[in-house]
């Protein structure tokens, strides 16, 4: 029956339009998943209804095409992962060490269904437009980020940048491929290799 706002709600308190929402979040979200788990080309509308619990027709409802929806799930699978990291980065007061806590965070806490998400989309970027514009913001941003942070005065910043988020993604791909790689050593070796010329260094992580 209708709710005080004339919409109809469902016997959960929700409205068509909250329940239809909450769908589309779910789908996009396990789109996403799946993207790293069977790649890009081989995620269907039937084995994604299947794992959002949906009807294939709902996702045709909801989305112009499996490409569409796919897009969309890369865009929100990527600010989902990036996000976090880039509020690391933000909020660390020592730079090396803000370096060193994205490294773990992206190489050490992702799950290993994110880790082959990200990579599987960093490949597609080479042959669809639309996620390599997308890939290109997120990546440009990121390194704009990272170039104002490491302190070091005889290294230009914006190399380093370059440099360092080359350091982070291949110590993604690693965990990905040998899942026993030790995040928390390079991390460790990297706070090392940031510290400023002159000697001066963080204290020393126990």
């Amino acid at each position: 029956m209708p709710n005080a706002y004339g919409q109809d709600a469902s016997p959960d308190g929700l409205t068509a339009a909250a329940r239809g929402a909450a769908t589309r979040k779910r789908i996009i979200r396990e789109a996403f998943v799946l993207i790293g788990e069977v790649g890009w080309s081989r995620v269907t509308t039937r084995l994604l209804a299947s794992r959002a619990g949906v009807k294939a027709a709902l996702i045709n409802y909801h989305f112009r095409s499996k490409d569409s929806l796919l897009r969309e799930a890369a865009a929100a699978g990527i600010a989902e992962l990036v996000g976090p990291a880039i509020d690391r980065m933000v909020r660390a007061g020592d730079p090396a060490m803000a370096i060193a806590d994205v490294l773990r965070f992206l190489a050490g806490e992702l799950t290993p269904a994110q880790g082959r998400s990200f990579l599987e989309l960093s490949m597609r970027a080479l042959d669809d437009a639309e996620v390599g514009r997308l890939m290109t913001e997120q990546l440009r941003a990121f390194r704009s980020l990272v170039a104002q942070g490491p302190a070091r005065p005889d290294v230009e910043p914006t190399g380093l940048a370059v440099i360092l988020v080359g350091l982070l993604d291949g110590v993604l791909l690693q965990r990905t491929i040998d899942p026993e790689t030790d995040v928390d050593a390079a991390a460790r070796a990297l706070r090392r290799l940031l510290r400023a010329p002159d000697g001066t260094t963080p204290e020393e992580e126990t």
